[in-house]
């Protein structure tokens, strides 16, 4: 009886067809491929994305109601004023907006 029961293993192991264990690398391979493809599609408008400093940041919702070409301006104003960069621009302008509220709070 020990015989035959294996011997019915062996049957039941040499009919699987191994073709099947193919297919599956197969589509573990594409699967993996698709993957990495779709990855690096989601990731890539995140790196060419211009940089921003943690001052622009705060300066954009700091001035969020303005829209784009008014934060230039406002950016440019405080330029000339002060007689400095972009992002000192940018200080001096949320500082003036936070004592402006500080005083009329």
């Amino acid at each position: 009886m020990d015989e035959g029961s294996i011997v019915s293993i062996q049957t039941i192991t040499e009919a699987v067809d191994p073709q099947w264990e193919i297919g599956l690398l197969m589509a573990f391979a594409v699967g993996f491929i698709v993957y990495r493809l779709l990855t690096h599609i989601v990731e890539r408008p995140r790196v060419s994305q211009p940089h921003t400093s943690a001052i622009d940041r705060h300066f954009r919702n700091v001035f969020a109601i303005m829209d784009e070409p008014r934060r230039q301006s406002l950016v440019s104003y405080y330029m000339q004023k002060y007689e400095c960069g972009r992002e000192q621009a940018m200080r001096h302008a949320i500082d003036d907006r936070e004592r402006d509220q500080r005083r009329y709070s």
